[in-house]
């Protein structure tokens, strides 16, 4: 049962399969570190701790106020997800929570792409496991753009390519609400970019399609 199960959702075996991987020296004692990610990372995390609350930023801003630093993570769901660990092991926990969701997302994007299951599995876990994710993780926040770009890009591709857009539609709003929430900008701008570049492949390549199902596609995002 739990072998079909995993067969018809490769995103979880992918998900289980990469956070295993940071997951091991968590266990072990062991705590992520890194400039960035002791620096804005677990600062972010003993802020949202200290006494001064939300309100005043004396941990990164220096008396900035809080809500106002994209890095603060205050309305990302993550966040609130760790709160009941301490500092250092929430923002070691997120490193393995964001590896994980980088594999899932990018095995979801792997299907969107047409790519069978097993090549979709081997595609989350390629990204998730890359030398370039697992750099992100000593840059605190910017390793939740590894887990929701792919997301955006998949619902992007569902929302203008597939018969039923909702579930696209949802995955490109979540992951751009995600990133935003999640303290990167700039990384929402990309996905919003790569959107839009989705929807000029449609336009351009897809001409089978009638110009006004094309144009309703490209509406929708």
């Amino acid at each position: 049962m739990v072998r079909v199960r995993l067969s018809r959702h490769p995103e979880v075996f992918a998900a289980l399969l990469a956070g295993a991987v940071p997951l091991v020296p968590v266990l072990l004692g062991r705590r992520f570190m890194g400039r960035d990610h002791t620096l804005i990372q677990l600062g972010a995390e003993c802020a949202r701790r200290d006494g001064d609350g939300l309100l005043i930023d004396r941990a990164l801003g220096g008396g900035s106020p809080f809500l106002e630093d994209p890095v603060s993570q205050v309305f990302y769901p993550i966040t609130w997800l760790l709160r009941p660990f301490g500092a250092e092991l929430a923002a070691s926990l997120s490193v393995v929570v964001h590896v994980a969701l980088a594999a899932a997302c990018a095995v979801l994007l792997g299907r969107a792409m047409n790519l069978r299951r097993p090549t979709a599995l081997a595609f989350g876990l390629a990204h998730a496991l890359s030398g370039t994710v697992m750099d992100l993780i000593l840059h605190g926040p910017f390793l939740v753009a590894a887990a929701w770009v792919p997301l955006s890009w998949a619902g992007a591709r569902r929302a203008l390519r597939d018969g039923d857009p909702r579930s696209g539609l949802a995955m490109l709003s979540a992951g751009i609400a995600l990133l935003l929430t999640g303290g990167e900008p700039q990384s929402a701008m990309i996905a919003g970019a790569i959107a839009v570049g989705e929807g000029a492949a449609l336009w351009l390549r897809d001409r089978a399609l009638p110009a006004r199902e094309r144009f309703v596609r490209l509406a929708r995002v």
